[in-house]
């Protein structure tokens, strides 16, 4: 039982962090392009 609460609580927030970390990449290309461009 405690497994299964482990697992409730553990894939939710991995989910999270997974689609947090992709939003901060994807913010970070679009920034490094700007500078490039920029600096162009």
């Amino acid at each position: 039982m405690t497994l299964f609460i482990v697992l409730a609580i553990v894939l939710p927030a991995g989910l999270l962090i997974v689609s947090l970390a992709n939003e901060v990449i994807d913010f970070y290309h679009h920034l490094e392009e700007m500078i490039k461009t920029g600096r162009l």
